[in-house]
This record gives structure tokens, sequence and C-alpha cells, in this order.
């Protein structure tokens, strides 16, 4: 199979030989040291066969007086595609970029992503990288990983696993950081647990101190909760303090106001629409319009991307940006208060639910009106939250809400 590959791109020629001295011809062949392949006697004076390009330019002087005759049936080979397109000038060109254009995509990086840790900057990462040579358009034979691994967990320790990943002429660029610390607490400092909200308390675990409240209780913001200061728990025994841990739940209320206007603008978009080009190649961008790019009058601006593949792995080194601008005039429009209560309960229930931090909505209550051309909504929520927060303070006996 690659034997007859390499002399497909070689060139070879399929010929006829005619004659009533076949046999005198294949002695000639012989002792001239043409090599006939796939040779197919058709009739007793004719016979087709094959032979490489080098054999049939020897052709012509191994066959003497044979007395036979030789018709070219097929040609074939890279010489022969040559031969037929160096006069078009344009498809030889077309042909040398591209085989350029085939070397740089399967040879450099086009391509890079990532996988970085919040607790890394990324643009600090990507910097560093490009300071060691690791770049959009970096032969892939230069990147050397090891080196690189090694070079940037020394520059950043906070770095514990560092990795570049190839497929294809894509590059995919992991950094994690370690875990921080966790915070140790100074068991030598008292601290309380006090209430951030008030309400009526329905369970408390302490875990580490002295409870001050029980179920049933009401409490309001900042009365303790849970003491650090515990009495003692046997005869003779003497009173301490701890850090103390533990949770209470209590039902709570709570209440929010949202107000919007009731008078808005909307967006009336008429036929006009302006689309401007753009396109990158490798690290160079070129615009493919006049001027600034940058609209006149009230539009929506959309920019789209498109980048050419071959595979998910295998980019091209070739994205074009569209950008879009859509026109449109603002006519005031007016909505009534009871089309915006949907959505002003949504934002306002929002807003308290991530207030409870993790909190359990019991029921709600609404009221909405209509106040100076806008639509007031006062939320009442009825919830299940924890309300103990850990704080210091001076810790004295008999300290209660």
């Amino acid at each position: 199979m690659i034997e007859r590959l390499l002399r497909r791109t070689a060139g070879e020629v399929r010929v006829r030989v005619t004659g009533a001295s076949l046999p005198r011809f294949l002695n000639a062949c012989t002792q001239g040291g043409v090599r006939l392949r796939r040779m197919e006697r058709v009739s007793w004076d004719r016979m087709d066969a094959t032979l490489s390009l080098g054999d049939f330019r020897k052709l012509r002087s191994c066959m003497g007086r044979t007395g036979c005759r030789v018709h070219i049936l097929e040609r074939r080979g890279v010489p022969f595609v040559l031969a037929h397109l160096l006069p078009r000038t344009a498809l030889l060109a077309g042909l040398a970029a591209f085989c350029v254009m085939a070397y740089l995509v399967g040879t450099r990086v086009w391509e890079i992503r990532t996988d970085i840790s919040p607790s890394l900057s990324e643009s600090a990462v990507m910097g560093r990288l490009a300071e060691l040579g690791v770049d959009i358009g970096t032969p892939l034979r230069s990147i050397d990983t090891p080196s690189i691994r090694r070079q940037m967990m020394v520059w950043d320790p906070d770095i514990t696993f560092f990795a570049l990943n190839l497929r294809g002429n894509s590059l995919t660029v992991t950094a994690h950081a370690g875990a921080a610390a966790p915070e140790v607490a100074d068991e030598a400092r008292p601290m309380r647990i006090v209430a951030s909200h008030g309400g009526v308390v329905r369970q408390v675990r302490a875990l580490r101190g002295e409870a001050l409240v029980r179920a049933g209780d009401a409490v309001e913001t900042g009365d303790v909760l849970i003491d650090s200061l515990v009495p003692p728990t046997r005869e003779n025994g003497l009173p301490h303090t701890v850090r103390a841990e533990g949770t209470v739940e209590a039902y709570t209320v709570r209440r929010a106001r949202s107000v919007r206007p009731l008078r808005k603008a909307k967006k009336s978009y008429y036929r006009k629409t302006c689309r401007l080009m753009s396109i990158s190649i490798g690290k160079m961008t070129k615009k493919l319009y006049f001027g600034t790019g940058i609209a006149g009058g009230t539009c929506d601006k959309m920019i789209e991307a498109k980048t050419w593949r071959l595979s998910e792995s295998v980019r091209l080194p070739v994205t074009v940006f569209v950008q879009t601008y859509r026109y449109y005039d603002a006519e005031p429009e007016t909505v009534t208060a009871a089309q915006e209560r949907t959505e002003m309960v949504r934002r306002a229930l929002g807003a308290v639910i991530r207030e409870t931090d993790g909190g359990r909505v019991l029921s709600l209550r609404s009221a909405l009106e209509e106040k100076d051309g806008a639509a007031v909504l006062d939320l009442t929520v009825h919830a299940v939250e924890q309300i103990g927060s850990p704080a210091e303070g001076d810790v004295s006996e008999g300290s209660g809400p």
C-alpha cells in the first residue's frame, strides 16, 4: 500500500503496446532495465502495462527495431498534476497558500483555554505564561511543559497544581490553588452568640456555653442567646468562660419595599440596521469597513464572533467579527401597578431570602399602591431562620437578654 502510494506520488504511465513482436519488445525492456508492472495481454498483438515516469523516459531508447508501437492510455501522479496547474497561476498560488496554512495550523497554538481557580488572578497567570513564551502562535514543539510547570509553581507558591494540555492546536491551561487554611479560633477569648435579628425562638442548640433563651422566648436584635459564662456544674465547682458555639432558630418577620416607575421608555425598532465586519488572522486584526465603528443615535449593539474550525480541537487562526447595530426610537409607555406586581414581588422576595441566609419562608403578604407616578410594594415575609451570630463582649455573671 505504501509502495503504491509512493509510486503514484512520483508519477506513473499506463501504456498500450501493439505489434507482432511483443516477445522481442519484452526482451528489449529487460536488457534496458525498464520495469513493467501490471502487464495484461489483451490479444496476440496487443498488451497493456504500467511504467514509472523514469522508465517511460528510457523506453524509446530500448525499443530499437522491435516493430512495436506504444500508446499512452493514462497519466497519474503529482508531476502531471503540477504540469496541469502551471498555466493556471491562481490555482497554483491557492495550492501553495493551502500548504502553508496547513503547516501553520498543525504546528502552532491557535487557541488557549483556561481552567484557573477563582482565587488566582487569571490575567497574572496568562501574563506570566506569555513571558515564558506560551501565547497564540507559539510553535507546539517549543513548549517545554515540565520546565514551565516548575517555573510557574516557583513564581506563585499558592499554585498547588499546574498543567498544560495540548489537543490538536488547542492548549488548555489548568491552574489550581490550595484551599485557604481555616481560621484557628482563639479558645482563650470568650465569645457570645447574640441575635442578629429579632423574633420568637423556635429551637436552641447550645454546643458550648450557657443557653439563656428557650423555645417560645421573644428576642430582639443584639440580645445574648448563648453566653460564654458557664455556671458551676458540680459542688464546689467554679464558673468559667468558653467560646460559645451553637445555633438558634427563630420565627422572624422581615419587610421589604420595592418601587418602580409606571412611565417607561419602550423601544420601537425600525428597519434600519448596520453591520460592520472585521477579520482576525493570528494576532493581527483588520477592519473591513471605514470609520471608527461608533454608531450615532439610539441603537442596540451586538457582536458575534465566528471562528473557523476543522474539529473541536483543531482551530484555524481566522476569526470573523460581525457588529450589528439595530436602531430604535424610545417611545413613552405607561403601565399599571398590577402589571408590575409579579416582577416586584419576585425581586423583593429574592432580597429577603438573601437576607435570611438559607432560611425557610413560611408565608408572605404584600400591599401594592400607586404613589406619585410609581408602583410601591410593601412585602411582609414570615420565615424561620438561624439568628445566632458570634460576637465579642464583656462577660458578667447572670447576663441575659
